[in-house]
């Protein structure tokens, strides 16, 4: 039962009906952004109440609190910091964690044992084919020691013209494991979107698929890669059998290319892995604008920057943990898809599916969910927005026990999306609409364990993340429409 106490702190002009969830006792007692902020109390004898007041005391103490989040998530380095922050002008980008040296790949990869990693899942599948971390640590391996043979090296970029599946996790993590530069394209951009953002990059390696299917229809993948071979120069084009076996796929007319197989060879054997160490800033990953005022535009993504929004994300905005199972519906080149990743190095396996999600069955995402136990669910906002046209309801035909949050992004999530959600997907759910985006690779806008939901409502603002809403005049305003605002740098 809801009532007047549960209002306490909620935004003004909220109303009780807009309360649709606020987390149980057991939630609350297992919330690591509560254990964090009980850590932060007791080191600096300060009184941090609630979400509100960590918030607060994240952005006036900023180097305090990205050093407390740095040591608290305690990712592996090879060499610590020698400072968090450098001063820098307003115009210049500052440089964090001053001295740290690392590898993304070998966070990523901290657990190498026989428990799940990946379920990887194409339409038309529901069981999918699971890798678990001690077999995904073997492939990364072998990827890492076929890169370095042809010539990759730290700082030289490779790219994907790949779907969401499990392969494309393991050849990302290859070359984040030598030091180079990953960047991806996915198959449904074609070849004028894939050679737009491929050709400010000019990757030395390209790996892909010779097909995809979408919609109940397969899509041949080698004729467009055959196109894009002819508009840029590639020292090698690596073609993983995706939907059909080696021996029904041609590739004689694509150059430079050989099956992955092939590419991998003698480097099937290598067991060892060493790990290329970089500085905090050492890129990791391009992503690319939209592309929407002309051609796409680099976004460059540091190891270090990377690594801790995400870990800081996936851990104390969405408490994920090894018992979780989370899955984003996604490409490859979304941003989303980067994010999902790295739930890897907390131990949290995750669901990659590439396919329509309304093909075979407009419930296959649900039917996924219940199937393999999925705990957080991210969708697009229009996604959610389209079941509610079809007039799915799987509240009334699925069991969704094992699910516990579900995140939109993509566009804010309609207030009447809030309802459909909470009537017909499932009462007892955590519903965080959030916010960021492909340049930041992060969140402004997040989710809480430890807080409540309203309708049409982003539960709070990333911890470390100085958002603000000015108006035309650049003042900051409060309960009106205006431009968001990040005040203060941050690592990402």
């Amino acid at each position: 039962m809801l009532n007047e106490i549960d209002l306490k702190g909620a935004p003004s002009g909220i109303r009780a009906y807009d309360l649709l969830w606020k987390p149980d006792p057991l939630s609350l007692k297992h919330a690591f952004v509560d254990e964090f902020r009980e850590r932060i109390n007791l080191k600096y004898r300060s009184d941090l109440q609630n979400y509100e007041d960590l918030y607060q005391w994240s952005v006036d103490q900023l180097e305090a609190f990205w050093s407390e989040t740095w040591d608290y998530l305690d990712p592996i380095v090879s060499r610590h910091h020698d400072k968090v922050l450098t001063a820098a002008p307003m115009e210049e980008v500052p440089e964090w964690f001053q001295g740290c040296q690392l590898n993304f790949a070998e966070n990523l990869l901290r657990f190498r044992d026989d428990r799940p990693a990946i379920i990887s899942i194409v339409e038309g599948q529901i069981e999918g084919v699971k890798l678990t971390f001690a077999q995904l640590y073997q492939q990364v391996t072998q990827i890492a020691s076929a890169l370095k043979a042809v010539g990759i090296k730290k700082g030289d970029h490779v790219a994907g013209y790949l779907p969401n599946c499990s392969d494309t996790v393991a050849i990302m993590l290859g070359v984040a494991a030598v030091g180079a530069v990953w960047c991806c394209t996915s198959p449904d951009f074609g070849v004028t979107g894939t050679v737009d953002r491929l050709v400010s990059v000019a990757p030395k390696v390209l790996f892909t698929v010779e097909a995809v299917r979408y919609n109940q229809k397969v899509h041949d993948n080698l004729l467009n890669v055959e196109k894009v071979s002819k508009m840029m120069k590639f020292d090698v084009i690596v073609v993983v059998p995706f939907l059909r076996p080696e021996a029904e796929i041609n590739i004689k007319n694509i150059p430079k290319s050989l099956f992955m197989k092939d590419f991998l060879g003698s480097h099937m054997q290598q067991t060892t892995l060493e790990f290329e160490q970089v500085p905090f800033n050492h890129p990791v990953y391009v992503l690319f604008s939209s592309g929407t005022t002309g051609r796409p535009k680099c976004l460059v993504h540091s190891v270090g920057g990377t690594l801790i929004q995400h870990l800081k994300e996936l851990k104390m905005h969405f408490n994920l943990t090894r018992k979780d199972l989370l899955m984003f519906y996604t490409t490859a080149a979304w941003m989303m898809w980067h994010w999902e990743v790295s739930a890897l190095a907390l131990g949290c396996p995750i669901v990659c599916y590439d396919g329509s999600s309304f093909s075979p069955k407009e419930t296959i995402v649900w039917d996924i969910v219940d199937h393999h136990k999925v705990t957080v669910l991210g969708l697009s906002a229009k996604m959610v927005s389209m079941m509610e046209d079809k007039g799915i309801h799987p509240r009334e035909t699925h069991d969704l026990i094992s699910l516990r949050a579900i995140l939109t992004t993509g566009s804010p999530l309609s207030p009447h999306s809030y309802d459909f959600v909470y009537a017909k997907v499932k009462s007892h759910v955590m519903l965080s609409s959030i916010t960021g985006g492909s340049d930041i690779i992060s969140l402004f806008g997040a989710g809480c364990p430890t807080l409540p939901v309203y309708r049409g409502l982003i539960q709070c603002r990333g911890l470390g993340m100085a958002v603000e809403c000015f108006d035309e005049q650049g003042n900051p305003v409060r309960d009106q429409p205006g431009e968001l605002v990040c005040t203060k740098p941050f690592p990402s």
